[in-house]
């Protein structure tokens, strides 16, 4: 298989398992669940009608710290794939720099100022 190859299946496979990653968090009796996907993005909400019926502040300040915590568990099953990619794969490779590009963008041979004053 050529690196190609593998750096196209290295890409599916992350973005196979990325897909599947979730988080999800309840409060109480379930009353609310939610559920966000990798990218912190809500994919499903429930709210039961005994929670419809709560103060509309009270289930705001629910709804926001179910959010933060079903990322925080979305984060950690994100962290999980990409450490089961890595074991198939290894760890992504470290882009070369050429020579040529090294001289055109290099260090100055002197500090750049980047501010100044009038």
């Amino acid at each position: 298989m050529s690196e190609d190859e593998r750096a196209g299946e290295r890409a599916a496979t992350i973005d196979d398992a990325i897909s599947r990653v979730r988080g999800q968090a309840e409060a109480t009796g379930r009353l609310i669940v939610l559920e966000v996907d990798a990218y912190k993005r809500i994919t499903q909400l429930r709210l039961t009608p005994q929670a419809m019926g709560a103060d509309t502040a009270r289930l705001a300040s629910i709804i926001t710290e179910l959010h933060r915590l079903a990322c925080e568990k979305a984060e950690a099953a994100a962290t999980r794939e990409l450490a089961a990619v890595s074991a198939k794969f290894g760890p992504p490779p470290t882009p070369a720099i050429s020579a040529a590009a090294d001289e055109e963008w290099g260090e100055p041979d002197r500090p750049l100022r980047t501010t100044y004053s009038i």
